[in-house]
C-alpha cells in the first residue's frame, strides 16, 4: 500500500486540527498547531542538522498513537525504550496537563 502526503496549505490547518480532535488526538498542554509548525520544518531541519554533523534526532510520541508511530516507523525513527519525564516551564500548560492526567 502506497501512502501520498502533500505539505498543509496554511488555509488547511484549522480543518486538520478539527480533524485531529475528532480524531482524540489532541492534548490540551500540547497546542495542534504548534505540532503542525514543528512537522512543516522536520524534513528542513533534519538536512540542517544532518550537514551540522548532528548524528541523531530524538522524536517524542505518545504510546497511545499507534498510526503516528507507524508513519515514523516507516520514515526510520525506532523505539529507543526510553521514558519521557516532562517538568513543564509554563505554569498554564502544566495545569491543563495535570488536569488531563487526574
Amino acid at each position: 500500500m502506497s501512502e501520498r502526503f502533500k505539505p498543509v496549505r496554511d488555509d488547511q490547518i484549522a480543518a486538520l486540527v478539527a480533524l485531529w480532535d475528532r480524531a482524540g488526538m489532541t492534548r490540551p498542554w500540547n497546542p495542534a498547531a504548534d505540532d503542525i509548525a514543528r512537522l512543516r520544518a522536520q524534513p528542513a531541519a533534519e538536512g540542517w542538522a544532518g550537514a551540522r554533523g548532528v548524528i541523531k534526532l530524538m522524536l517524542v510520541v505518545r504510546d497511545t498513537n499507534q498510526g503516528v508511530i507507524g508513519f515514523y516507523e516507516r520514515l526510520g525513527y525506532s523505539d529507543a525504550g526510553v521514558r519521557v519525564m516532562p517538568h513543564w516551564l509554563t505554569p498554564e500548560r502544566a495545569r491543563a496537563y495535570e488536569a488531563g492526567h487526574a
